[in-house]
């Protein structure tokens, strides 16, 4: 799905990154992911600059500060920033700092623009959609910026919660308009952005959830710039259709065809990267897949493949039971989550 309107579901869990924001003496940010307090300045550009140990590899979180100040100064011109510190803690990795694959980059980005236009008044403490939408945007043009190649998913996820249907938007109008638009970032977040779609859906109340994790990280973006061959236009047609069909079964509350379609499109998906001489399931994600399905449930490997997380959905709870029993028993790592719907 990143490419312009592919189409995806995409879901919120109930693992959270909690960010907090006060006034300070001097701009920091404190997080669980960093060995020490790091310290930031604003140049006079108005870019997010940190000399602090390893502040490189936390390009999302000045992205996201540069972005929401930018966007505050815009639309409030006598406002005074000041200088704040930031409190990041998340539960979106293990104690040894391993990313479970739930989406963490983006989610310490929305939380970042979240918490700056909250704290500066711009955004209530229940907001709208037209809120949320928002800072959907204004995270997609973050990672726009810093060159990510993703889908902005995870984007839509984090700022919008829920299971969701997710159409990504016209990538060649987005990359004209952000030139034409240069530094008015409220014209482009003003615009409408062609093909964008990002709708609620419901999860059926006695389907059940479950989440695996592999142990093994994997990149999307890595992956995303590895790939050599371009997707046909046949893969893409067929992977528009599942989708459709996946969120029609969902509504449906029809969990044979759901099952079928999401095997379906797993296969689909591992057929065209074994064609590039790539692969999607690693072994550890084939046997989350291979025992759920054996034991009825649908089962996928979550997002871009080779790591992090495999999904299984059951009919009701009860019928789960003897899987959950025999993963525990095979030392399948099980994440204890759920879809969250704010």
């Amino acid at each position: 799905m990143t490419k312009s309107q592919q189409k995806a579901l995409v879901a919120a869990v109930d693992a959270f990154l909690k960010l907090e924001i006060e006034a300070s003496d001097q701009n920091e940010v404190i997080s669980d992911l960093a060995a020490e307090k790091l310290t930031w300045s604003r140049t006079n550009a108005g870019k997010i600059v940190s000399t602090s140990l390893g502040a490189d590899k936390f390009e999302l979180i000045w992205e996201g500060i540069r972005l929401a100040e930018r966007y505050l100064q815009a639309k409030y011109p006598d406002l005074e920033l000041g200088s704040y510190r930031l409190r990041i803690k998340s539960q979106l990795h293990d104690q040894e700092g391993h990313k479970y694959g739930l989406g963490s980059s983006g989610a310490v980005l929305v939380a970042c623009l979240w918490g700056i236009l909250q704290a500066f008044s711009d955004i209530p403490e229940s907001p709208s959609a037209a809120d949320r939408l928002k800072v959907f945007k204004l995270a997609a043009i973050a990672e726009s910026r810093l060159k990510m190649k993703g889908s902005f998913g995870d984007l839509a996820a984090a700022s919008h919660g829920g299971l969701l249907l997710y159409q990504n938007f016209d990538r060649k109008w987005f990359r004209r308009a952000k030139k034409t638009t240069g530094q008015d970032v409220l014209k482009l977040l003003d615009s409408d952005w062609p093909g964008l779609t990002i709708q609620s859906l419901a999860f059926p109340d006695d389907w059940a959830f479950y989440a695996f994790w592999v142990g093994q990280e994997a990149s999307t973006e890595k992956l995303l710039k590895r790939q050599q061959t371009q997707l046909s236009q046949d893969f893409l047609d067929q992977s528009q259709e599942l989708v459709e069909a996946l969120a029609q079964d969902l509504e449906k509350g029809d969990f044979t065809n759901f099952n079928r379609h999401l095997s379906a499109n797993q296969d689909l998906i591992e057929d065209q990267l074994q064609s590039q001489g790539s692969y999607y399931a690693s072994p550890a994600l084939e046997e989350v897949v291979n025992s759920a399905r054996e034991a009825g449930l649908a089962a996928k490997v979550s997002g871009a493949g080779q790591g992090d997380c495999a999904i299984a959905i059951a009919p009701n709870r009860s019928s789960a039971q003897t899987f959950l029993e025999e993963a525990q028993a095979k030392g399948l790592n099980h994440l204890d989550l759920k879809i969250y719907f704010v």
